[in-house]
């Protein structure tokens, strides 16, 4: 498995400016490398969790296609060619 393109991929300057849908804006950001997607965000993918006691809400964690492929092995074909 590759590592994942993060140095490739661009990353917003500032995640609070990030804008929403605009063509070229970034619209996913990874919880696990912290690349950006661009505003297709093709590949992508977001896995919820739960606190098993309840103690905590729900969460949800986005991950890019090389990401998700190495932590969850979840779609490794679409991590292949991912750039």
């Amino acid at each position: 498995m590759r590592p994942c393109p993060s140095s490739l991929l661009r990353r917003p300057h500032e995640p609070s400016k990030i804008g929403a849908g605009i063509p070229g804006d970034v619209l996913l950001i990874c919880g696990e490398c912290g690349c950006a997607s661009d505003e297709l965000g093709r590949g992508w993918v977001a896995f919820t969790g739960e606190d098993p006691d309840g103690h905590e809400p729900t969460s949800v964690a986005i991950m890019c296609p090389v990401c998700a492929a190495r932590e969850f092995e979840w779609r490794p074909e679409a991590a292949e060619d991912y750039t």
